[in-house]
This record gives C-alpha cells, structure tokens and sequence, in this order.
C-alpha cells in the first residue's frame, strides 16, 4: 500500500506539472492573442488614418477646383451682366430716337389720313 501510495503522489505531482505546463501555454497563448489583437487594432487605425489623410486631400482638391470654377463663372456672369447693360442702353438709345421722331412720324401720318376725310 505505501508503494501504491507513492505511486499515487508520483501521478498527482506528474498530473499536477503537466496541468501547470497547460495553464502556463495558455497563458503565453493568451498574451501572444492579446499582442496579435493590438497589432492588427494598430494597423487598421494606421490604415484608417491613411484612408482619411487620402479622402481629406482629395476634398482639399475639389474644394479648389470648385473654387477656381466659381471664379470662372463668376467673371463669365460678370461679362454676361456688361453686355446685357451695353444692350439695355442701346435698346433705351434707340426707343428715345424713336420716341423723338415719332411726333412727327405721327404728324405725317395722319396728313395723309387727314386728307382722306
């Protein structure tokens, strides 16, 4: 009975440093998990801030793209704005003529209405 005590204790203690062997690998997995998980969090943001330095320089660009059209019609509207006015001031010039001859246009006219009756 005392050797198969022995034994016994001999098995425990072996199952014993087998199961402290398990938990330390577990551990060391564990730890390796956590390290892997950090690495791959850090990448993705490390991508995640290249993605939005890419997209916030590509509006950067647009914006001055936008801003370098709005110019361009803005001086085109401009213009637009100088050959309606030089328009308008040839159309009034030459209503006033009109309504200066007209009088006597309309004198003229009725002269020869005038002579019907």
């Amino acid at each position: 009975t005392a050797e198969l005590a022995h034994r016994s204790q001999t098995g425990v203690a072996e199952v014993r440093g087998l199961v402290e062997v398990v938990n330390s690998r577990v551990l060391q997995l564990g730890e390796r998990l956590v390290q892997s998980e950090q690495a791959a969090f850090q990448h993705a943001r490390a991508n995640a801030s290249a993605d939005i330095r890419e997209k916030l320089s590509n509006l950067e660009v647009k914006a001055s793209e936008s801003d370098a059209f709005l110019g361009v019609v803005q001086r085109a509207l401009g213009a637009v704005q100088r050959g309606l006015a030089e328009v308008k001031g040839s159309i009034e010039m030459v209503l006033a003529e009109r309504s200066a001859a007209s009088p006597s246009s309309a004198s003229a006219a009725r002269a020869p209405a005038d002579a019907c009756a």
